[in-house]
C-alpha cells in the first residue's frame, strides 16, 4: 500500500502502514487493524496506532495496539517522539 505523504517525512522507516480507505475499511472497524497484523505477521502489542481523533483510538486499543493521540494542531513532535519511545520504538 502506498503511504500518505507525511509518512515519508519520518526519520525512521516503518515496517508497515495501512490506510483504511485503501483496504475498504473505516478506523472504527477492527478489519483495518487486523489487516495490518496479517500484512506484517505481528502481534497487536507490537503495533502503534497514532491519530488526531481520540474516538479513532478506541478500536485499535481494543484489538491490542498501543495507541497515541497526536494533536496535529499543536504538532508537538517532541511529545510524539517521547510517546513513541515509551512504546518501545528507538528513534
Amino acid at each position: 500500500m502506498q503511504s500518505p505523504r507525511w509518512i515519508a517525512k519520518l526519520s525512521v522507516p516503518l515496517d508497515c502502514s495501512t490506510v483504511s480507505s485503501e483496504i475498504g475499511s473505516r478506523k472504527d472497524s477492527a478489519l483495518n487493524f487486523r489487516a495490518a497484523l496479517n500484512l506484517t505477521g505481528t502481534r497487536p502489542e507490537e503495533c502503534v496506532f497514532i491519530d488526531n481523533n481520540s474516538s479513532n483510538l478506541i478500536v485499535p486499543e481494543e484489538v491490542g495496539f498501543q495507541v497515541i493521540f497526536h494533536d496535529h494542531e499543536k504538532n508537538d513532535v517532541s511529545g510524539l517522539r517521547r510517546h513513541l519511545e515509551e512504546c518501545g520504538l528507538t528513534l
